[in-house]
């Protein structure tokens, strides 16, 4: 499976991109999750959303419902949506047997921190109940994000409850280093964009190699 984080594709919008996941896939026998857009005409929902390129076809793994603690904190219905998206399932892939849950980019403020108590992090609202039961979460994103305090317990909350989380960006930032991918195993981060498996040569893209056992 490769993942991409968003805005990689913008360049391939509409049909085009999914001839350029259904390419790749198929020349390397891959499965490819990437952002991409409504392929429907004069459709008005021009929002992203991700969706798994397999050779059985593409797979929507849903629309990004919130970007920021803020909107969800004032429109509790957009933590309804989610959650109920994940309960029916449309969060959810299956690779190889293997379960993936799907969170784009600020939906990981589905979670909350409570500075009071350590950042101790638990969902957002109580109802309603999540019911989610993937071995792998993915957060891929289209920016950096806020404060890695909160954000590293999160991640590391997820993976304590599933087993994997895998976080990656697509930031421009030379300083962003360490935060443009992360990945953790049971509570702990084991690898990180500091110390990539792999990169170009102009050091504009890097990525990880994660064994999944």
């Amino acid at each position: 499976m490769v993942l991409l984080p968003g805005n990689v594709v913008k360049e391939f919008r509409l049909k085009k991109d999914e001839e350029w996941a259904s390419n790749i896939a198929n020349k390397y026998n891959i499965k490819i999750i990437y952002e991409k857009y409504s392929i429907k005409k004069g459709d008005k929902n021009k929002g992203n959303h991700y969706a798994l390129y397999a050779k059985s076809g593409n797979q929507n793994t849903g629309e990004q419902k919130f970007a920021t603690s803020t909107e969800v904190n004032n429109d509790s219905d957009l933590y309804k949506s989610l959650a109920d998206e994940i309960n029916k399932g449309d969060r959810t892939i299956s690779l190889k047997h293997v379960e993936i849950g799907v969170l784009i980019c600020g939906e990981n403020n589905i979670l909350v921190n409570k500075q009071a108590k350590q950042n101790k992090v638990k969902w957002r609202y109580e109802q309603p109940k999540i019911n989610w039961n993937p071995k792998i979460i993915i957060n891929p994103s289209h920016n950096s994000m806020g404060n890695w305090n909160k954000l590293n317990k999160r991640f590391e909350f997820l993976s304590k409850k599933f087993e994997y989380v895998i976080y990656l960006t697509n930031s421009s930032h030379k300083t962003f280093g360490k935060s443009s991918l992360r990945v953790y195993k049971k509570g702990v981060e084991i690898k990180n964009g500091e110390k990539p498996d792999f990169k170009t040569n102009d050091n504009k893209a890097i990525g990880c190699i994660v064994e999944i056992i």
